[in-house]
């Protein structure tokens, strides 16, 4: 790349809201499963599993490979159960928990689908009854209830509204995001909250549920007229969200807690640069790392510091790839805003140009199969015409590549050595120049 041009994507082939927050000390930071970089959506769930280690360094795929990388691939696998005749019964089930929680239960032995079904069903049916309730007890339809899980949240679609619950790992990241969808009300299209609250050191929040289906899973049957109408919405929504005024002290609060907790720089996702030794120091704690590129990293980001010291941050989404737009075959819905956070304007574009790049990764089980990169190609230069201001930061290229660089430092918390999607032969590739 030529220093100084931006990167380009490589082709293959609403009513007032009423909620009252719980108090400081009732909402604790306990945190528990794993972000896939995956989007919690109204229309279904995230990323497969393969992305969890194939993603490369965007916000796409928070975690570690020890919380995270195993679980997604045993959830991806779907119910795997041993059952021994006439005694207790040990699963794997598809959240990735281990051995099941509660008493054995006897039951004829069942081979193959069956066992799986089963279990599947035991595995949905505490998680629904629980919204089932959560939803009655707001007067509001609870019949069918779909469970879809993503990357941080149980998502619960019922015939009028969208019930999501946190895993609880990253601190009042629902709260956030309800905070940031009262902040942007009106200017850009959010989804509607109905409700809000906490139990039990889970969040959970109601929402009305637009119709429409991810913009990625529609992509493909879409007429080149609505393709291009679709990215002039997203250009217009992206440019109103980075004029929304932040209020003082605004911040991400599970982005604050990668950069200040010295045991969780492994989700210090779409932070500054000025913060990378955060992510050189975790990745440091965790030993087994290759010490030379760890240096090599800490000079080359360094001395490109000065590019950012005139940033002037705004309120960005964070994550704005198709699967987290919702389109109606009209108009478009922002989703999947816990991620949003106070940032330079061409950090969203960094983290849009990924998404071009590789759309694949981000796909979930009937969420745009078949797509390519190819499938793409206008996307960049569309996005240019509509909003040329976010392609004007000068050193753009040597700043989308620093940005880069702190995601495929992230990316070595959860990808072995040696493995397909390893980012560490790419990081040497960089530093030599």
């Amino acid at each position: 790349m030529a220093t100084g041009q931006p990167r380009r994507a490589r082709w293959g082939c609403s009513g007032a809201i009423s909620i009252t927050w719980p108090s400081a000390s009732a909402c604790g930071s306990r945190r528990g499963r794993t972000p896939g970089r995956a989007p919690d959506r109204a229309d279904g769930p995230s990323p497969r599993a393969d992305a969890l280690e194939a993603a490369s360094s965007r916000l796409s795929v928070p975690g570690s490979l020890d919380t995270i990388g195993r679980s997604w691939i045993r959830r991806s696998c779907g119910v795997r159960a041993v059952a021994l005749a006439g005694a207790s019964c040990e699963r794997s089930d598809s959240n990735g928990w281990g051995r099941a929680q509660h008493p054995p239960v006897r039951r004829p032995c069942r081979t193959g689908s069956q066992q799986g079904s089963l279990l599947a069903e035991e595995r949905t049916a505490t998680p629904i009854a629980w919204a089932r309730a959560k939803l009655q007890g707001h007067a509001l339809p609870a019949d069918p209830i779909d469970l879809r899980r993503g990357w941080s949240n149980e998502v619960f679609l019922a015939p009028a509204h969208v019930l999501r619950r946190s895993s609880g790992r990253f601190r009042h990241s629902i709260r956030h995001e309800v905070e940031v969808i009262r902040l942007v009300d009106g200017a850009v299209p959010v989804p509607e909250v109905v409700a809000y609250g906490q139990e039990e050191g889970r969040e959970w929040v109601i929402s009305l549920r637009k119709p429409g289906q991810s913009l990625l899973q529609r992509w493909k049957a879409m007429p080149a007229a609505e393709r291009r109408e679709a990215v002039r919405q997203l250009a217009v929504c992206l440019e109103a969200l980075h004029r929304v005024p932040l209020p003082p002290g605004f911040a991400n609060p599970w982005q604050a807690d990668a950069i200040t907790d010295p045991g969780k720089g492994a989700d210090a996702y779409h932070v500054a640069p000025r913060h990378y030794p955060v992510i050189l120091n975790s990745l440091r704690k965790r030993g087994s790392q290759d010490e030379a590129l760890l240096r090599s990293a800490e000079t080359y980001l360094a001395e490109r510091l000065p590019l950012f010291e005139d940033d002037e941050e705004v309120l960005i989404h964070g994550d704005a790839h198709f699967d987290n737009l919702l389109w109606d075959g009209a108009s478009l819905t922002l989703l999947d805003l816990e991620v949003a956070t106070r940032a330079a304007p061409d950090l969203e574009l960094d983290g849009i140009l990924s998404f071009l790049a590789d759309p694949v990764r981000f796909l979930g089980p009937g969420t745009g199969e078949g797509v390519a990169a190819c499938d793409f190609r206008e996307v960049e230069d569309w996005l240019r015409q509509d909003y040329p201001v976010l392609f004007e930061r000068p050193h753009l290229g040597e700043r989308l590549e620093v940005y880069a660089t702190m995601g495929r430092l992230l990316q070595m918390h959860y990808t072995p050595e040696g493995h397909a999607s390893d980012p560490r032969p790419r990081l040497r590739q960089s530093f030599r120049g």
